[in-house]
């Protein structure tokens, strides 16, 4: 992850994101947004982290489809959370949270 320097609330920069998954190229275009800091719950309880969202296209081979990213990160730690959302025909949605 492309993260800028620049993490003030309101602030964004594009990401750019191709590779070779399977024998499919794996295109990502987003752009991310800093929030601000939020209280997040993981498995080492609540924290106070630094909320950035992702929104843009994801494709594999085929059509584009739409790709919401929310993440939460904690000073020290680094990302503690991570939700995605992928639409399209066979919508997914799945989460990635910090157990301890």
């Amino acid at each position: 992850l492309d993260m800028s320097s620049n993490l003030i609330p309101g602030a964004t920069w594009p990401s750019h994101q191709e590779f070779d998954e399977g024998g499919s190229t794996v295109t990502i275009d987003v752009t991310y947004k800093v929030e601000g800091m939020r209280d997040v719950k993981t498995g080492r309880g609540t924290l106070k982290a630094l909320y950035v969202t992702a929104k843009g296209t994801y494709s594999r081979g085929g059509p584009q489809n739409p790709l919401t990213v929310d993440s939460w990160y904690v000073k020290g730690i680094g990302m503690v959370k991570q939700q995605y959302a992928v639409g399209g025909p066979t919508p997914s949605n799945f989460t990635v949270t910090l157990a301890e």
